[in-house]
């Protein structure tokens, strides 16, 4: 018989690094003494310092320094814990959700970590109102040689001083931007990178999440990018049409020959700026995520001539222009998709594409489905093309009524996961994890339930309402608690929510 003590060192270093949290790892190494000398170590892999940390603390963490590879500081942390050299740090994190946090205190004391762990190659900063000067960034480009990855999020004028303000110092970002390979800015009031971007052949990935409903400029943003010729991520959000990005478009050779994964979210742009801009000369893409934006026909017919064989990601969620009949062209002609989301799909379109199904690789489907309640055969249809879906861990139907559908959208009916309407053909689902039916008028049985928990036994999460008869729901839940099964019920309260803000509407008309 093998134990895990005859494991070699490397396989129990993988088990070891399963164990993400030092909840997880502690409780491991105090089973024995040989765990104990196995894993110990592992236990300063990833060190959180918050506000209440003593600083009696930080004689042990330097004895333990040179096993930290991940750094974490919550709020107002004590400045002599930025003091401390760690010689293989490789991440570092500042989680700050006090307002009015000292700035200029807290550049000084980022300035002076970095120049002691020239190792860190991750930056990731979130934080409320921490303009980033002069000195935070002069210690970035005067220390972190090896640096990856920056990351700024929050609210307020994270990161604008340096541009707003301190306009001579542009040259530093410049050259910080030449070094990194991944970029990464959400929330804030102003993008950082304004006046500082400009050609890397080392930034692969770019992503800019702006304020949701609130287009902005980004002056120099695309000129800076389109120089760039090794990108192969692109996300961008709420961010205003200028000429540069138009000169992308008219380009007669790819910009961007290598990448694969596109998203854009909340742009004005019409069809035909869509599939001019991008889909006419990008490469094949991989991840397309399009929510809030203008997928037409067009842009449609380009990513059907010249992204289909390689999609794995299609998201379109509250893509008006995006119809049933490009959804199931997608689900029929995308043999590597893994990733399905969409707005709105009538099960009756199936009787005209009737086509199966090829992305059998599929593990998410989201979408909200409409069916013909005095049709049975339509359901049976839909769950015929679903058991081809034999990979699929999150099936998702839910009614997002408060997460972006018009208020003047009615609910319509969805297919129900009954054994009457065809639900036993999805017995091929063995790998289902989670399902979500939230405010979808589900009327389950115990059989029902009872058949799921048997045929899906990977299922760990159901949400939404079940049943209306409160017996049975009780009865449902407690069928699936006593297998471990996760159940939210959030129905009775957003529809009371709903009906609340319905008649409001219905006042003011």
């Amino acid at each position: 018989m093998t134990y895990i003590t005859d494991l070699p060192a490397e396989i129990l270093e993988h088990i070891g690094l399963a164990l993400t949290t030092s909840t997880s790892i502690v409780p491991l190494i105090l089973v024995s003494r040989w765990a104990h000398h196995q894993f110990q170590h592992l236990v300063w892999r990833r060190i959180t310092i918050t506000a209440t940390t003593s600083t009696a603390f930080i004689p042990t963490l330097k004895d333990h320094a040179h096993l930290v590879f991940s750094l974490r500081f919550q709020d107002a942390v004590p400045k002599e814990f930025y003091q401390i050299a760690f010689p293989r740090l490789v991440t570092f994190q500042l989680y700050n959700s006090d307002y009015y946090v000292k700035a200029r205190a807290m550049c000084f004391n980022l300035a002076d970590l970095f120049r002691l762990n020239p190792s860190i190659q991750d930056i990731i900063i979130n934080a409320k109102h921490l303009p980033l000067n002069k000195y935070f960034w002069n210690a970035i480009r005067t220390s972190l040689h090896n640096l990856r990855r920056l990351y700024l999020a929050g609210s307020g004028d994270i990161g604008s001083t340096m541009f707003h303000r301190l306009k001579i110092y542009d040259h530093v970002i410049c050259d910080i931007w030449r070094r990194l390979e991944e970029i990464e800015h959400a929330g804030g009031d102003r993008p950082w990178f304004n006046a500082a971007v400009e050609g890397s052949a080392r930034l692969k990935s770019f992503k800019y999440y702006g304020k949701r409903h609130f287009m902005r400029r980004a002056p120099g943003l695309w000129r800076g990018l389109r120089a760039c010729p090794n990108l192969t991520t692109l996300h961008c959000s709420s961010i205003e049409l200028d000429r540069e990005l138009i000169a992308i478009g008219e380009s007669n050779k790819p910009v961007w020959p290598h990448l694969e994964d596109l998203s854009l979210e909340e742009f004005g742009w019409n069809d035909d700026e869509t599939a001019r801009l991008f889909f006419s000369h990008l490469g094949p893409l991989k991840h397309l995520r399009m929510t809030r934006g203008n997928l037409g026909p067009r842009s449609f017919d380009l990513l059907r001539e010249r992204h289909f064989d390689s999609l794995r990601t299609f998201c379109v969620e509250n893509n008006r222009n995006v119809t049933s009949e490009m959804m199931l062209g997608v689900l029929q002609n995308c043999s590597q998709l893994e990733v399905f989301e969409a707005r709105r799909m009538p099960l009756l379109d199936l009787r005209a594409n009737p086509g199966p199904w090829t992305c059998l690789g599929l593990r998410r489907f989201r979408v909200i489905l409409e069916t013909d309640p005095a049709d049975p055969e339509v359901d049976r249809m839909f769950f015929e093309q679903l058991s081809r879906l034999t990979n699929l861990e999150v099936f998702d139907i839910s009614w997002p009524f408060l997460k972006g559908v018009a208020w003047e959208d009615p609910q319509q009916p969805a297919p129900l996961l009954r054994l009457d309407r065809g639900l036993g053909q999805l017995s091929t689902l063995t790998q289902l994890r989670t399902v979500n039916v939230e405010s979808t008028g589900q009327e389950l049985s115990i059989e029902d339930v009872e058949w799921m928990l048997e045929h899906w036994p990977l299922l760990t999460r159901l949400s939404g309402q079940l049943s209306s008869d409160t017996d049975i729901e009780e009865r449902l839940i407690g069928l699936l608690v006593d297998r471990r099964v996760v159940c939210d019920q959030f129905t009775h309260s957003t529809e009371i929510l709903y009906e609340y803000l319905s008649s409001l509407f219905s006042d003011s008309s």
